[in-house]
């Protein structure tokens, strides 16, 4: 999104030791992250967690571009070697023939709270995070096709009314869904999230539209238009003026920022690309291709309607 790559050569030192930093955080050596870290769920998970070993995949391999881009051959090698091993024992250990999921520490197991063997939102957020900015694929596309459909299958809910009577007092948050919207759960399992239940575990409960609107964004990309639509509506309806506030979608606090991923389902729509130093931009609409229009924003404004009779693929070189 910059005109040249002087923000990148300039930056590049820096933004190399974070990625050390992530490279780090794996001891074992298989490609997927497994130090102990605090996440956005106020809480240390234990393992190798589906969620955040593709977050740390899609950084990785975000570094290794950059470092093409830059000349840094010996550290884009590094980065894509990492990406090769990590893919490919994502796939295969943390996929258990439906959705992706959480190993425990070999030597904590389940004592710590997890999402472990439940089907947890952000489970292929690094693969939503290759469409936005425009990398290869880090899992496998039929894999990722059924971990989404795992979402849609026991997660979504049009009425979340029934779920609530049976989770009483499991969220230290309010309910921002009162049976009028939808909510993500986990899969029912014995002591699924480990022995030890702490406070953190309210937020398995909780409506939270940033995490939802990641899902919306990433269902767009792969392809699963009607549920990423319905998705979409249904959080707008939640926050409906009639209702609420509709601009601000209540999360953990009053115009949580988390809430604009949903930016992400418009770029999808759109098939977006962009990059500004080889004077490139392209879209690929998943809606509406034979007639198409949308505005969009490069590194030095915006643009104005853009619209083709036969629009499928463009790439336009300035």
């Amino acid at each position: 999104m910059s005109t040249d790559d002087t923000f990148l050569k300039r930056n590049w030192p820096k933004l190399k030791q974070a990625i050390q930093f992530v490279l780090d955080q794996d001891k074992n050596g298989d490609g997927m992250t497994d130090t102990p870290m605090e996440n956005t769920l106020d809480a240390v998970w234990e393992g190798e967690i589906g969620w955040i070993v593709g977050l740390c995949l899609a950084a990785i391999q975000a570094a290794a571009l950059m470092a093409e881009e830059v000349g840094d051959k010996k550290f884009q090698q590094i980065c894509m070697n990492y990406v090769r091993k990590g893919t490919e024992n994502m796939d295969k250990y943390l996929f258990n023939g439906e959705y992706y999921i959480h190993r425990p520490d070999t030597i904590q197991g389940r004592k710590k709270l997890g999402s472990y063997n439940t089907c947890h939102i952000d489970q292929v957020y690094g693969q939503a995070w290759c469409f936005q900015v425009d990398m290869p694929r880090i899992n496998d596309r039929e894999k990722t096709l059924s971990a989404l459909k795992a979402l849609w299958k026991y997660n979504f809910a049009m009425d979340v009314g029934p779920y609530i009577k049976t989770h009483l007092g499991d969220g230290h948050m309010h309910w921002q869904a009162k049976g009028d919207g939808h909510e993500y759960k986990s899969k029912n399992e014995e002591k699924a999230y480990g022995d030890n239940t702490t406070w953190q575990l309210g937020y398995f409960h909780e409506c939270m539209s940033g995490f939802e609107h990641q899902v919306a964004a990433h269902m767009m990309a792969e392809g699963m238009i009607d549920e990423s639509l319905v998705m979409t509506r249904v959080i707008h309806d939640r926050y409906h003026a009639a209702k609420r506030n509709p601009f601000n979608e209540i999360e953990c606090s009053d115009h949580y920022a988390r809430a604009m991923a949903s930016y992400g389902t418009f770029i999808n729509a759109c098939g977006f690309s962009y990059h500004g130093p080889k004077g490139q931009i392209g879209f690929a609409p998943k809606i509406g291709s034979s007639d198409f229009k949308a505005p969009f924003t490069t590194a030095m404004g915006w643009g104005p309607t853009f619209k083709s009779s036969k629009c499928k693929e463009s790439v336009f070189a300035s």
